[in-house]
C-alpha cells in the first residue's frame, strides 16, 4: 500500500510537469501570435475624434471620404509632406459621437507612419481634440487603457507607446519599464522597493504620454 501511494505520488509529479509544460509551450505560442499582431499594424496609425458627416439621428453617414480627412489633418494641420500615394488605406471605425469618430490609416510604408506618428504633438490644442494613436491590438489597448487610469489615480506620472511597445514610469526620476502583460501593471500597484524607486520622492513634470 505504501509503495501505491509512493508511485501514484510520483505519477501525479510526473503529470503537473507535464501540464506545466503545456502551458508554457500555450503562452509562448499566444505571445508569439499577439506579437506577430502588432507587427502587422506597424504602418497603421489611428486618428481619434475626426468630425465626420452624420445624419439627423447622429448617425455616420456613408461613404465617408476618409482618405481626404486623414489628408487634410496630415497636410493643414500638422504641415507633413504626405500625399495620396502615401496612403495604402483608411476606414471608419466604430460609431460616431458628437459628429466626431476614429479613423485608422494605414501608409504604405513605416516610415511615412513614423513621420505622422513621431509629430502628433503638432495636434496637441487642435479645435477638434483630434489626437493620434498607435493602432494597438486589443489585448494592448486594455492594458494602456488601464494604465491611463493608474495615472489618472497617480500610480504612475506617465505612460507612452514606441513601435507597439508599451512603456510606463512611477515617477519622473524612475526608470521606464516595459509593460507586456498584466504582471508588469500589477508591479507597478506594488509598493516601491527598488532601489531606483526609493530615492524618488517628487514627480513634478509629466513625461509626454500616449492619450487612451
Amino acid at each position: 500500500m505504501e509503495q501505491c501511494c509512493k508511485d501514484r505520488i510520483e505519477q501525479i509529479k510526473e503529470q503537473d510537469k507535464e501540464l506545466d509544460s503545456q502551458y508554457n509551450t500555450i503562452k509562448d505560442l499566444e505571445t508569439r501570435l499577439e506579437n506577430q499582431e502588432q507587427y502587422s499594424r506597424r504602418t497603421s496609425v489611428r486618428f481619434h475624434n475626426v468630425p465626420v458627416p452624420i445624419d439627423e439621428q447622429g448617425q455616420i453617414q456613408h461613404p465617408v471620404n476618409t482618405d481626404h480627412l486623414v489628408l487634410d489633418i496630415c497636410q493643414n494641420k500638422m504641415n507633413l509632406d504626405i500625399n495620396i500615394n502615401d496612403i495604402g488605406r483608411t476606414h471608419v471605425i466604430g460609431k460616431a459621437r458628437n459628429g466626431k469618430s476614429q479613423i485608422i490609416a494605414r501608409f504604405v510604408s513605416y516610415r511615412k507612419k513614423h513621420l505622422v506618428y513621431s509629430n502628433k504633438k503638432l495636434l496637441k490644442n487642435n479645435e477638434n481634440g483630434t489626437f493620434i494613436t498607435e493602432n494597438l491590438t486589443k489585448f494592448r489597448t486594455t492594458l494602456v487603457q488601464t494604465l491611463a487610469q493608474m495615472k489618472y489615480n497617480g500610480n504612475i506620472i506617465a505612460y507612452w507607446t514606441a513601435d507597439g511597445k508599451i512603456f510606463a514610469k512611477r515617477t519622473e526620476n524612475s526608470k521606464k519599464k516595459t509593460i507586456t502583460e498584466w504582471e508588469d501593471i500589477n508591479a507597478l500597484r506594488r509598493p516601491m522597493r527598488d532601489q531606483d524607486d526609493q530615492t524618488e520622492t517628487q514627480a513634478s513634470e509629466s513625461v509626454p504620454e500616449e492619450r487612451p
